[in-house]
């Protein structure tokens, strides 16, 4: 009982931290930041959006007003009209909606991301604690929470509510609560494609335990497809067109993406490039050298082959904000990572990365 009030405790202390230091960052940033009118332009749905001369309401609320938080507050207004809109899972922009009766959706879109991010640090304290040393675990929550695209969950996108479904999913699994981990499992398959990802630890643990009579808490799983697919099949296109149509994207043999983004890398000079890949290397090769448990390796394996199947321009967009997802990694990241000056040495150039990428994210520059 004392282990679970210090980690519901921290949790409540992490997301209100970090809430407002968000927020006091982007307020504060707000007179500082160059917004290039033809940069703004250039993105989709922008033709409606708070000016900085609204004042606060900018500076706490407009600055957030960026890239898919525009989509998913789009189809919470209006569905699925747009066939470039279908590539976008519909849980997240559905909560929206439901919130947007009391509050705006730029309002709603941020609380639930708040809201979510306060189940991540807490699930993650009781998931890891569950096979790991506390000092391990805090460790890991310090690398996860500091990770520099992490500010993504506070953000009007759906990051920390997926994050918060696949973690809450395992541990209930764990727990031996099946119908529950199904249910979770089922919502974090609507809320982006990594989603379904989830169907491997759990099918993992369901195999370590023999309890084949568990199969009927894996038909809410089987379904989360089955939903999604007759979702986009209401929009003008399936996802898998709409992605080369209209966002510059391909389905591709992984080992196809990983060749040509390190091809890339070695001839052309690309900051956001090199980012990604870095993040990609950072995460996933701790997970395969320190292997905390089976089902996580899976998972992550799964993830990463997912990430890669998708042949961005430019390649491996947004796989530094992806690699969130892959929770179990930052266990491994601080298991691997040890001695105190690494330790000390790798938060601080996450923090400055993390500012850096913030402010870049409020210039509407694409890091993310």
């Amino acid at each position: 009982m004392t282990q679970t009030k210090s980690q519901l405790k921290t949790a409540l202390i992490w997301t209100i931290a970090f809430r407002v230091i968000y927020s006091a960052l982007g307020a504060l940033a707000t007179p500082y930041l160059k917004l290039n009118p033809a940069l703004i332009r250039s993105n989709d749905l922008t033709d409606n959006l708070m000016q900085p001369i609204s004042g606060w309401p900018y500076r706490f609320l407009g600055v957030w007003e960026r890239f898919d938080t525009l989509w998913y507050i789009e189809i919470s207004q209006y569905g699925y009209a747009r066939p470039d809109a279908v590539v976008f899972f519909p849980l997240y922009p559905l909560l929206i909606r439901l919130l947007s009766a009391a509050i705006s959706p730029l309002a709603a879109a941020l609380f639930i991301s708040t809201v979510a991010a306060f189940f991540v640090f807490w699930g993650f304290q009781k998931l890891l604690r569950l096979d790991l040393p506390e000092d391990i675990a805090k460790r890991a929550l310090l690398f996860f929470a500091l990770w520099p695209t992490a500010f993504i969950l506070f953000a009007g996108y759906p990051e920390s509510l997926l994050i918060a479904l696949m973690i809450w999913a395992v541990w209930f699994a764990r727990a031996g609560k099946w119908w529950l981990a199904g249910i979770l499992g089922l919502l974090a398959g609507l809320t982006k494609a990594v989603g379904f990802c989830i169907i491997v630890p759990l099918a993992v643990l369901a195999f370590k335990e023999w309890r084949w009579r568990t199969w009927p808490s894996f038909l809410p799983l089987l379904a989360a497809p089955i939903m999604t697919l007759t979702i986009w099949l209401s929009g003008n296109s399936l996802a898998s067109d709409a992605y080369p149509k209209h966002w510059r994207t391909e389905i591709a043999f992984p080992l196809l993406t990983l060749w040509a983004s390190l091809r890339e890398a070695f001839t052309t000079f690309d900051a956001v490039l090199l980012l990604n890949l870095t993040a990609l290397i950072v995460v996933f090769v701790p997970t395969f050298l320190k292997r905390i448990r089976a089902e996580y390796v899976l998972f992550s394996l799964s993830a990463l082959l997912m990430f890669l199947t998708k042949k961005t321009d430019p390649l491996l967009q947004s796989s530094s904000r992806y690699a969130l997802a892959v929770f179990p990694a930052f266990a491994s990241l601080a298991t691997f990572i040890k001695h105190p000056f690494l330790i000390a040495f790798s938060l601080l150039a996450m923090c400055l990365l993390q500012f850096l990428l913030l402010w870049s994210f409020f210039e509407w520059a694409l890091v993310v």
